[in-house]
């Protein structure tokens, strides 16, 4: 209704710069009305997300975040990388070095 109201407020006022007769603001409101896109009304934007849900964990170290960072001088051990590795649900965190950037190294210094 609103963007109605202002498609008749605009085409009125462009029609009374041209001609002024009486009845001219029923016939404006009318042919407003019929018009798709002054009757059309704007929807809110929406984002499509999926539901939240539970998550059920047994263990506290269950889910866990490795992020490999790298760019960093080489340390005295000719280790060059950095595993960081956090826990989801809880406020650990640790870091180790690593020689190579490969996944079997990080699975090796993670589990060792």
């Amino acid at each position: 209704m609103q963007t109605l109201n202002a498609c008749f407020i605009k085409t009125l006022s462009r029609i009374w710069k041209r001609f002024n007769r009486p009845g001219l603001g029923v016939n404006a409101k009318d042919w407003c009305g019929r018009f798709d896109q002054c009757s059309a009304r704007m929807r809110p934007y929406k984002v499509n997300r999926a539901p939240m849900t539970m998550y059920t964990v047994a263990t506290p170290m269950e889910r866990i975040v490795l992020d490999i960072l790298e760019h960093f001088p080489v340390s005295n051990h000719g280790k060059y990388f950095f595993v960081v590795i956090r826990g989801c649900f809880i406020k650990w965190m640790e870091a180790y070095t690593l020689i190579l950037y490969c996944m079997l190294h990080s699975m090796h210094t993670l589990c060792y």
